[in-house]
Order: structure tokens, then sequence, then C-alpha cells
């Protein structure tokens, strides 16, 4: 079997190939649900995966004013639970067609291994708020 961080980069790399296409259904699919959104300032559960694309697709359109092209990642911190769960911290970094960094984001993910798989049940943004804010001044796009 994979080491576990080898899993974990296959997962995120799948991930993150969605996110690049804005494909929200394929997103939706690396999630086990009810999934869990948390931040300082909201608090939220999806109940199924039509909801999370939903959300997703939402998203999708404002990062798209960005011209967001490309997503990488890094794991900060990989943390085994249990036997079946994970904390991983990822830093996520977005850049737009012409390959210029647009930002970068903080996240916390806790993870269930299913059928020799993950799924994401919670999700922590750290400071997507305020990363996502300074994009904006920074592109002078109107939200």
């Amino acid at each position: 079997m994979e080491p576990l961080a080898g899993q974990l980069k296959s997962f995120f790399d799948i991930y993150g190939a969605a996110l690049e296409k804005f494909d929200a259904r394929a997103a939706s699919g690396f999630y086990g649900f009810p999934c869990f959104m948390i931040s300082d300032n909201f608090a939220g559960a999806l109940s199924s995966p039509d909801e999370l694309t939903t959300g997703l697709s939402q998203a999708y359109e404002f990062y798209k004013q960005f011209d967001l092209a490309k997503v990488t990642y890094e794991f900060t911190k990989i943390e085994v639970v249990s036997e079946k769960l994970v904390r991983v911290r990822i830093t996520w970094k977005f850049y737009d067609s012409k390959g210029t960094f647009l930002t970068d984001s903080d996240y916390v993910y806790l993870l269930r291994k299913e059928n020799d798989s993950f799924k994401v049940y919670v999700v922590i943004p750290l400071d997507e708020e305020q990363k996502m804010q300074e994009l904006i001044q920074k592109k002078n796009v109107p939200v």
C-alpha cells in the first residue's frame, strides 16, 4: 500500500485539477456528507453533493474574475488523528492564465479514509476571507 503522504498527494492532485477546471461536480465528489465548513466568520453544513456543487459553482464565478488558470498546493502539516482520520494543512497557490501569482490561502482539511480513498468532511479556511479581500483590492475587481 502506498504511504500516507503519497495517497494524500494523489488525492489533492486530482482535487486541484478539478478546481483548475472549475468542475464543481467533480470537486464535490471528493467530499463525504454531511460536510462542514467553519471559519472565524462562518459555520455551515452541506448535506448533499448537489448543495456543495451549487456552492462551489458560485465560488468559481468569483475566481473566474481573476483569470484563475492554475492551482498548486503544498502540505504544511499532516497529522494522523485515528486509524481512518487524517488532518491536513495545505497552502493553496493560485495563478492566472499568464502564470502570474494571484494569491495563496491556508486551509485545514479533516479527511476520512473510506474504501481505500479519502473523503473531506471538514474544511477550515484559515485566511481565505482576508486573502480574497486583498486580491480584490490589488486587482480592483468589483464585488
